[in-house]
């Protein structure tokens, strides 16, 4: 593990993905370097400070990578238009009657 060096955070008023906000917090709270993320979660680093900056956006499958690494879960929920829930990944599915 490498020496910890608190991460700039992304700079506000940036467009910048709301995950890459948490993912930032999360390392400055975890005292985690971008190196050793990067290094874990199979991430470019450069991709990772690209993202904080707001020069590209994260894919899926990247933010989710680094988003495990951390400890974290990425969940997708669905709501459709009868009021039914789906979150991806745990086989639920909730309805609420809405008719009497």
């Amino acid at each position: 593990m490498r020496n910890y060096q608190r991460s700039k955070e992304p700079a506000k008023g940036k467009a910048v993905h709301p995950a890459v906000r948490w993912i930032w917090w999360q390392m400055n709270n975890q005292r985690a370097s971008q190196e050793d993320v990067a290094e874990r979660s199979g991430v470019a680093s450069s991709t990772m400070r690209k993202w904080r900056l707001g020069t590209n956006s994260p894919k899926l499958k990247d933010i989710e990578a680094v988003v495990n690494v951390l400890g974290g879960k990425i969940i997708i929920r669905v709501d459709d238009d009868n009021g039914a829930t789906t979150e991806e990944g745990s086989g639920e599915r909730r309805v609420q009657d809405t008719k009497p």
